[in-house]
């Protein structure tokens, strides 16, 4: 019993190394192998010992150690060849003991036949003939119990293969159940990325909202009132006017960003994008902003021509275009420049927007697309929101481009928009 229990565990470790090699766990496998051959190698159990050195073999050809795998073969064709053998070297006994057998049958029929001349050879061969059947016997006992324990094995190896499909059928559960798990946290993690934005975006609406719009609306009204009220001199009248126009053009450029800004924020936001042509659209606003540029004799040229076409879409690039074009405005001194120029690079369209005003220092380069606000008054203290350049850089990223900044202080600055060349 104790011999069938050791022959048993040296079968449970050769499952477990076949099952992991499936796995593709090739340590453990090669572990477990090891462990069956060395259990098989000290109680001689021929054929378990010749299935452990066929799954090291395996195991070295995945490892592409073929060292190893020689090593391991040429034991496993050993134990195979001894397996084979033994079942040989059984049958042959058998044979040999029938033959004996018949042989001494014969000898004991031809000394009846002589009348019993030889009693003591006869007792002799009675002797050796019960001695041969205790042997085949005993012969035949053990290779009963061999075969009792081959089928025990057999029997052994179908459960435990049963329960290797159960393992494998509850891994793939567990992996599936996990990769619910995985994808719910993924869902959770982008809802509250969305959360965040919407909370962040929020903060900034009101932030907008209660400084940005409360102010001018509130110097219009006061302007307005005064005017009502006819409390402004004949000659100030001109100056408040104009005063209440520029605070209505900054109001009005506002509330155009924040439109752009506020459809860019949707999460439902899709750029409607189409073949545009940039010299139209840098037209159209230089028209729209020359009443502002000839209040500070400021020259607006473009050289954009009607090939210069771009993959995006045309509401979201003419209010960058406008707002560039509009800062530039802001920051030039009296009798300053603003060219527009554009240059094709590789499967791009790279459009420059080059002023000669004030310019920007390293700090301010390295902020101004970031989410801090910074304001700047311009060469006659126009005031802006600080917003527009954050909303340029959204609307140019919601349209597959990029935007660069470069500047140097008193000499000027370029913005340059680089957005896929329509072909």
């Amino acid at each position: 019993m104790g011999l069938e229990k050791h022959f048993s565990y040296s079968q449970i470790f050769n499952v477990f190394a076949e099952v992991y090699f499936n796995k593709g766990e090739l340590k453990l496998a090669d572990e477990y192998a090891k462990k069956g051959l060395s259990n098989a190698s000290y109680y001689e159990d021929t054929s378990s010992m010749e299935i452990s050195t066929k799954i090291l073999s395996k195991i070295q050809i995945k490892r592409n150690n073929f060292s190893k795998y020689l090593y391991y073969d040429s034991l496993n064709r050993i134990y195979n060849s001894k397996v084979q053998g033994a079942e040989k070297e059984m049958e042959i006994k058998r044979l040999e003991f029938q033959f004996h057998l018949k042989e001494k049958n014969k000898e004991i029929s031809e000394l009846k036949n002589e009348g019993f001349k030889n009693i003591s050879i006869i007792n002799q061969q009675r002797i050796l003939f019960t001695i041969l059947s205790i042997l085949f016997a005993f012969s035949l006992f053990l290779l009963i119990k061999h075969i009792s324990a081959l089928r025990k094995k057999n029997k052994l190896y179908t459960i435990l293969s049963s329960q290797k499909e159960e393992i494998l059928l509850k891994n793939d559960e567990l992996q599936k159940l996990n990769d619910l798990v995985l994808s719910q946290k993924e869902k959770i993690s982008i809802q509250k990325s969305d959360l965040e934005k919407m909370n962040s975006f929020k903060d900034d609406m009101f932030s907008i909202i209660s400084h940005d719009l409360r102010g001018p609306l509130n110097s219009i009204g006061l302007i307005l009132y005064t005017l009502k009220e006819k409390l402004v001199p004949q000659e100030k009248l001109a100056y408040f006017l104009d005063e209440a126009n520029k605070e209505f053009e900054r109001t009005r450029q506002l509330l155009n960003n924040l439109f752009s800004w506020f459809d860019s924020q949707r999460n439902t936001y899709q750029a409607a994008i189409t073949a545009i042509n940039l010299k139209d659209i840098a037209d159209d606003n230089i028209n729209l902003l020359q009443p502002e540029a000839r209040k500070k004799n400021i020259h607006i040229s473009s050289e954009l021509t009607h090939e210069d076409l771009v993959y995006a879409e045309l509401n979201a690039i003419s209010t960058v275009i406008r707002n560039i074009i509009s800062n530039s405005i802001k920051f030039c001194y009296e009798n300053g420049e603003i060219f527009i120029g554009a240059e094709k690079e590789n499967e791009t369209l790279r459009i420059a927007i080059k002023d000669n005003g004030i310019g920007m220092s390293d700090e301010v380069q390295n902020k101004i697309f970031s989410k801090e606000r910074i304001t700047t008054k311009g060469t006659n203290n126009e005031k802006g929101s600080g917003y527009g350049l954050k909303i340029c850089q959204e609307l140019i990223l919601k349209n597959n481009g990029e935007i660069q900044v470069k500047s140097k202080q008193n000499e000027g600055t370029t913005f340059t928009i680089i957005l896929p060349l329509a072909i």
